[in-house]
C-alpha cells in the first residue's frame, strides 16, 4: 500500500492570520486611545466647571446675605490684593474653605506640589482664624475680580476664570493650566463656560465691555472701572 502523508492542518494561526489580527488590533487601539483621552479631558473640564460654579455660589452668598448687595473690597484696610486673599475672604465670609476647589487637575504645577486641603483654620478654643501655611504658595488655577459692582449685569459679567488669560483673549501656553488650549470663565449669574479663546468667530470678542456694551476679548474691560484683577503668584 503506497505511503500517504497526512495533510490535515494542525490547530493554530498562520503567519498571514497573525499579521491580520495584529493589524486589526492596531487599528482598534488607534481609534480607542484618542476617544479615551477625549473623554478624560471632558471629565476634567466638567470637574473644573463644577468647582467654579461652587466658588461663584459662595461669592453670591456673601454678596447677597444682607439687605444691600456687597462687593469684595479692593481698597482700604481690608483690601483683597491677590487670589489667595480673595479665597481667604470667601472662606471666612461664606464658609467656602475647600482649597481643592481652586486647583485644576491638569495643571502641571499642581502635579508637582503638595496641596493643602483647607484655606484657613479656626482655633476651637479662641476662635482665632489663621491661614493654612501652604495655601499662599500653592498653584491656584484661577484669577478673579475684586471690587465688582453689585449692580453688574449677572449674565455677562465675569467673576473668576482660568489662570494665564492675556489681554488679547488667548491663554498663555506657558502659564495656563490647560497649556493654552482654552479656559473656563464663571459669570456672576453662576453659569460657567469653557472657551478656546475670547476672540469669537468674527474676532471682535465674546465678552461685553462693561462701559460701552460693545464686544471685547479683553476680560479687564468686562467689569466696572473700579474692579481689579487678582492673581496667584505662581504661574504669572
Amino acid at each position: 500500500m503506497p505511503f500517504c502523508r497526512n495533510t490535515t492542518r494542525k490547530p493554530g494561526f498562520t503567519l498571514v492570520e497573525l499579521l491580520t489580527v495584529i493589524a486589526i488590533v492596531g487599528i482598534l487601539v488607534a481609534l480607542i486611545i484618542p476617544a479615551v483621552g477625549k473623554a478624560k479631558e471632558l471629565a476634567q473640564r466638567q470637574k473644573a466647571s463644577s468647582n467654579l460654579r461652587q466658588i461663584t455660589l459662595g461669592y453670591l452668598a456673601f454678596a447677597n446675605q444682607q439687605e444691600r448687595a456687597r462687593s469684595m473690597p479692593n481698597s482700604g484696610d481690608k483690601a483683597v490684593t491677590d487670589i489667595y486673599e480673595w479665597a481667604q475672604f470667601l472662606a471666612t465670609e461664606s464658609d467656602l474653605n475647600d482649597a481643592a476647589l481652586y486647583y485644576v487637575d491638569v495643571d502641571p504645577l499642581a502635579a508637582t506640589t503638595t496641596l493643602p486641603r483647607v484655606i484657613v483654620r479656626a482655633n476651637r478654643e479662641t476662635g482665632a482664624v489663621t491661614v493654612e501655611p501652604a495655601w499662599e504658595d500653592s498653584p491656584v488655577g484661577y484669577e478673579a475680580f475684586a471690587g465688582m459692582s453689585p449692580r453688574a449685569p449677572p449674565s455677562t459679567t465675569p467673576l473668576i476664570w482660568t489662570r494665564g488669560l492675556r489681554s488679547d483673549g488667548t491663554w498663555d501656553p506657558d502659564t495656563s493650566p490647560w497649556e493654552g488650549t482654552g479656559g473656563h470663565i464663571a459669570f456672576l449669574d453662576g453659569h460657567v463656560e469653557f472657551f478656546k479663546d475670547l476672540k469669537g468667530e468674527d474676532g471682535r470678542g465674546v465678552l461685553i465691555d462693561y462701559t460701552t456694551q460693545a464686544p471685547t476679548a479683553d476680560i479687564s474691560r468686562a467689569a466696572n472701572i473700579s474692579a481689579t484683577i487678582v492673581k496667584p503668584s505662581i504661574g504669572n
